[in-house]
């Protein structure tokens, strides 16, 4: 037998056995994601009816109390629950078969290529073997073996893997199947008690109820001394929205008008602090997309370098360099905002805001300092990034946030020369502007707290009359009018997630920890979660020591 037969004799034993591993692998990955389509509509449609039964559930519980109202709410939070399990065990069934598919038309591809490489390089040796010499059989042989051997494990390992993300998906759904009970939470009552003692505990330590103590560029605190520490804000929305009599206990005078005209203010008071950060908005969101420009760019270069398609690659840059443009024309004309502060005085006169010339100008100097402060604090990141990974371009971006940084040491000095030749107080200083670059939201706070305390119809100052509800009594009035609607809403949500319930809770009454930037600082929420569970299973208490006799 001549060196081409025999060689043709081994290449085709390989053919073979890869052509039975494609076998084991065949399959139709379009009709998988078909399925998995249908289920994930149906995982869709549950949800819409969960969540068409909460609602209607915290409807109801606004106007109908008593034993039967308890029933329903009980009845449909556990109808929610159960709804809630189908819907995720459906979203489990569809990610299970969407892992069928990509493994299944992964491992198709692979054996399929590596089919199509034996194919050609079969060709090239048979090809070779004709034209050998009788003595190269032996050494033309041995290299078909390893071409075969070489092709025929790789296909098996294509076929490995995809059977072994078969069995890991069958675990998964077949645990998916399995019913699981909807846990039982917490009666509303010992519930409200734990979160409300958490929030106080959390807001307050252990000192009684007080304004916040941080500082803020409208020279006064964002919240009130209520126990949960109330902003304005949530106050009005609170008050509005009464339906445990809060007014009437409180003895307040305070009329629906009253409170929708304190809204209408803090809304444009919102908008002219925005304007007046909007260069600090735009800082952030400029140095964002810079990094993945120069990301972008990296990735084109090396697309180029290795020849591959570059199209995705250019249009995403396209369109990152639009986006930088736009920020660029936003930080001009915040710029020439913080130049020209008669602009901001003239767009939100003191008619609609309750804050005059110099409550603006300090908002707008807040807005110049705090970007000086962020900029310079990821210039201090990056030089500390730096000495971790010895990258000399992180000083070379610290240097640009610097310069960047150092011009607007001019309009703040324009601004603070401006206020003190009116004789009028410069309430903008480090601690309000490290207030304001941790949590922007507590510095809008106070001034819309200000604006409505500048506010009266006719009946004295809203804002004054809102805070006697807040401290009225034993300073809870206002919080528990607050809290217990959320606390309800959040349990018709979540009729299964005791710990998302009390997450919500807490993100609703604040949204983070506004004092600390340390990698130490445990999340406003966090801490509330940690410590509700403390008081939900609390630690077994110390034996008593023994007495000796």
């Amino acid at each position: 037998m001549d060196a081409s037969s025999q060689v043709y004799q081994v290449l085709r034993t390989y053919a073979q056995a890869i052509s039975h591993v494609a076998d084991e692998v065949a399959g139709e990955p379009a009709a998988i994601w078909q399925a998995e389509a249908r289920y994930r509509g149906g995982a869709a449609r549950l949800n819409q009816v969960s969540s068409d039964v909460s609602v209607v559930s915290a409807r109801l519980s606004t106007t109908w109390s008593g034993p039967a109202s308890d029933a329903y709410q009980g009845s449909s939070r556990s109808l929610a629950g159960r709804l809630d399990h189908s819907r995720q065990t459906l979203i489990r069934q569809a990610d299970g078969l969407a892992q069928v598919a990509q493994a299944q038309a992964r491992a198709q591809s692979g054996v399929a290529q590596t089919a199509q490489q034996f194919a050609a390089a079969a060709d090239q040796l048979l090809a070779a073997s004709r034209a050998a010499a009788p003595a190269a059989a032996n050494a033309l042989v041995a290299e078909a073996h390893d071409l075969g051997a070489a092709c025929y494990n790789t296909a098996l390992r294509d076929r490995d893997g995809y059977a072994k993300e078969l069995s890991a998906v069958a675990a998964m759904l077949r645990q998916s199947t399995t019913a699981q009970p909807v846990p039982a939470m917490t009666d509303y009552e010992t519930m409200y008690k734990w979160l409300y003692g958490c929030i106080v505990e959390r807001e307050l330590g252990k000192g009684g109820p007080r304004e916040s103590a941080a500082k803020t560029t409208a020279g006064i605190s964002a919240s009130m001394a209520s126990t949960n520490q109330t902003i304005m804000i949530n106050a009005v929305d609170t008050l509005l929205s009464d339906k445990t009599g809060v007014l009437a206990t409180a003895q307040s005078n305070l009329t629906r008008d009253e409170l929708l005209k304190a809204k209408a203010r803090m809304a444009v008071i919102a908008k002219a602090h925005a304007a007046a950060h909007a260069a600090r908005t735009a800082d952030a969101q400029r140095t964002k997309v810079s990094r993945q420009l120069d990301a972008l760019r990296e990735q084109l270069k090396i697309a180029e370098r290795d020849n591959k398609p570059t199209a995705g690659t250019q249009k995403s840059i396209d369109r990152q360099q639009a986006d930088l443009q736009k920020l660029d024309s936003a930080i001009a004309r915040a710029n020439d905002l913080q130049a020209n502060p008669a602009k901001l005085v003239k767009e939100y006169p003191q008619a609609t805001t309750g804050l005059d010339d110099a409550d603006l100008k300090n908002m707008l100097l807040g807005g110049v300092r705090v970007r000086q402060y962020n900029l310079r604090a990821e210039a201090l990141r990056l030089r500390q990034q730096m000495k971790k990974t010895g990258n000399p371009d992180l000083e070379v971006q610290a240097a640009a946030l610097e310069r960047q940084a150092l011009p607007l040491d001019q309009p703040a000095a324009a601004l603070e020369k401006q206020l003190r030749d009116a004789g009028r107080p410069i309430t903008v200083n480090a601690d309000s502007v490290k207030t304001l670059g941790v949590l922007g939201g507590e510095d809008k706070a106070a001034w819309q707290r200000k604006g409505v305390n500048a506010l009266d119809l006719g009946n004295g100052s809203i804002g004054e009359r809102i805070n006697k509800v807040a401290v009225y009594g034993d300073h809870r009035l206002l919080a528990d009018a607050y809290l217990r609607p959320i606390v309800a809403a959040a349990r018709t949500r979540n009729p299964a997630d005791e710990e998302k319930v009390v997450v919500q809770v807490a993100k609703a009454n604040n949204a983070g920890n506004p004092f600390s930037q340390s990698k130490r600082a445990i999340a406003y929420a966090e801490e509330v979660r940690k410590c509700y569970l403390g008081k939900k299973n609390p630690p077994p208490a110390a034996p008593k020591p023994v007495k000796p006799r």
